[in-house]
């Protein structure tokens, strides 16, 4: 038995952070009902955003319903009344306005955890700024932290603002999940693009004030270890890095220089930073004599950090057991991964009918602490009336 089974969320999201949310608590055995409107989610334009529509639309059901018309809004909140999670990322104000906005629903589901996603929060002079990933990246000062040493800020590869987002709105729900257990009331969990992203520049954000200088790009280089760095190996590149004072010797001796173990250029971390450019003088050409896993394989019998910048055992390495079938795909410059089918695939929406709040009525639902609230009991009379 997976540990969310039985639960219901409704998920109203698009794109990447909100769906993320969803695929996860599906992932776990929740019951997930994707509510698409129009022409669905506006991630489905082509066959590369389709992937990422997949990947993080996994693992749920999915209806289409225009839930800005009164009868399709009145199927949603029906559906709502029935749900323990909903999870939206429309610009705040929004679902207010059109109707299924956190005080609506609290009223006719007292034990909704309502999970509201947006760029800068539901508050503040940005609420109603519009943002993606991209413009978060710039906002927060992830770009301005990567790059080359001396270059233009860099946008991150993967959407790592999204990301970060989603996971906090994973732990927002999680949490508000074992405060119901206690209170026997939801919450709404307000969750911002920005502020999940500002977290993760907070050393950099401490930096100036504790030394009076920016922390600015540094390429492969790791601003606070060396070496701890990308090297060319003779067929490729390797990233290696020395965490602990005693690897030092001991990589000396794997690599074939014991002097410089008692080099005083070398003799620490804070001296090896300040000579970086004389130690990697020595080390480039050395690691220039072997491919990539010969390093790998000789740095591993002393517990190294090192890898390469494919790692070919990828596709052995699971998050989650699971029985969905799977599929394999490789590409000229990648290793050959397998993934799963979801249940929910790029098609899979189906058009809702009158009674589409009853999608949850032969689903049993966990045994979860209620309370004696009318509102509550209200609210679970509603579920039977006819949908008109």
């Amino acid at each position: 038995m997976k540990p969310f089974e039985g639960l219901r969320v409704l998920d109203l999201t698009t794109i990447i952070a909100g769906p993320m949310v969803g695929a996860f608590l599906g992932d776990m055995g929740a019951d997930v009902v994707k509510v698409e409107r129009g022409q669905g989610d506006s991630i489905r334009v082509n066959k590369q955003t389709e992937i990422i529509y997949i990947e993080f639309n996994r693992s749920k059901r999915g209806i289409s319903l225009d839930y800005k018309t009164p009868r399709g809004l009145d199927a949603l909140l029906r559906m709502a009344a029935q749900a323990d999670v909903l999870v939206e990322n429309s610009r705040p104000g929004v679902a207010e306005r059109r109707g299924y906005g956190y005080d609506t629903l609290r009223e006719i589901n007292p034990r909704l955890i309502y999970c509201a996603i947006s760029a800068y929060g539901q508050s503040g002079p940005y609420s109603q700024r519009p943002a993606n990933d991209w413009i978060i990246q710039g906002v927060s000062g992830l770009m301005s932290w990567t790059g080359e040493e001396g270059g233009e800020p860099l946008r991150i590869g993967p959407a790592l603002a999204d990301y970060a987002g989603g996971m906090d709105g994973i732990a927002g729900v999680l949490t508000a999940l074992y405060m119901r257990q206690v209170s026997g009331v939801g919450q709404r969990v307000d969750v911002s693009l920005l502020n999940s992203s500002l977290y993760m520049v907070g050393q950099r954000l401490m930096h100036y004030p504790l030394y009076g200088e920016p922390l600015r790009p540094a390429g492969n280089k790791h601003p606070w270890g060396s070496p701890a760095e990308a090297y060319k190996t003779e067929d490729g590149t390797i990233h290696v890095v020395v965490q602990d004072a005693w690897r030092w010797p001991k990589f000396c001796n794997v690599i074939g220089r014991p002097d410089m173990i008692s080099d005083p250029r070398f003799r620490d971390n804070r001296c090896r930073l300040d000579n970086r450019t004389e130690m990697n003088a020595i080390l480039e050409p050395i690691f220039a004599q072997k491919t990539s896993q010969e390093w790998i394989d000789l740095l591993g019998t002393i517990k190294w950090s090192a890898s390469a910048r494919a790692f070919p055992r990828c596709s052995t390495i699971h998050r989650f057991n699971t029985t969905r079938s799977w599929s394999t795909w490789s590409t000229p410059d990648t290793p050959t991964f397998r993934w799963w089918t979801p249940r929910f695939g790029c098609q899979a929406l189906r058009a809702v009918s009158a009674g589409a709040h009853r999608c949850w009525a032969s689903t049993p639902r966990r045994s979860l602490p209620s309370t004696d609230s009318s509102r509550t009991r209200s609210a679970r009379l509603s579920e039977t009336e006819p949908l008109r």
